[in-house]
């Protein structure tokens, strides 16, 4: 859930106790499918210079 909502990968990776965050992306990658999805679109948005693309959700 800390990833989803937008949490730095090494921040999340501290909390739970990794050695490193590679861990933590490594066995927490199913969790939320959506998000590759999502990181798409915002770098598209970035591409296009729309201010949304900043905004978390």
């Amino acid at each position: 859930m800390l990833l989803a909502a937008g949490v730095p990968v090494e921040v999340v990776s501290e909390r739970l106790g990794h050695a490193n965050a590679t861990i933590t992306l490594t066995v927490h990658q199913h969790v939320h499918p959506g998000m590759g999805r999502e990181a798409a679109d915002r770098f598209a948005a970035l591409l296009e210079g729309r201010s949304e693309a900043m905004s978390i959700k």
